[in-house]
């Protein structure tokens, strides 16, 4: 849906109701995918590439890249610790801290 989002918006307008529609079904899905990574990652730990494979590596990157920034604070320790043995991509952790820090204001 977010690939779809900037054609919607073009053809309907930023404040349409097939925008707003998008929006919230964006939004539904971000919380049951946060729902479940997040119970993933308490119950197992952050699987990385040798566990879950690179698609799903990069999946769990992206439901944590776009929960509440209270919610990242808790799983950026897990990610830093899945990038030094190339579980994960350092590009995932640099993105997820400059999200961070633009999130709280900070350069």
């Amino acid at each position: 849906m977010r690939l779809v989002l900037p054609g919607v918006e073009e053809m309907f307008g930023n404040s349409s109701a097939e925008t707003d529609h998008s929006r919230n079904v964006i939004h539904e899905q971000d919380n049951i995918n946060k729902s479940e990574i997040i119970k993933i990652i308490d119950d197992y730990g952050r699987p990385g590439k040798s566990r879950a494979g690179e698609k799903a590596n990069q999946c769990i990157w992206l439901v944590i890249h776009h929960i509440p920034l209270e919610t990242q604070e808790k799983y950026v320790p897990c990610l830093r610790k899945s990038v030094k043995p190339g579980e994960s991509q350092g590009w995932q952790l640099t993105f997820l801290e400059d999200r961070r820090k633009m999130r709280k204001g900070e350069p």
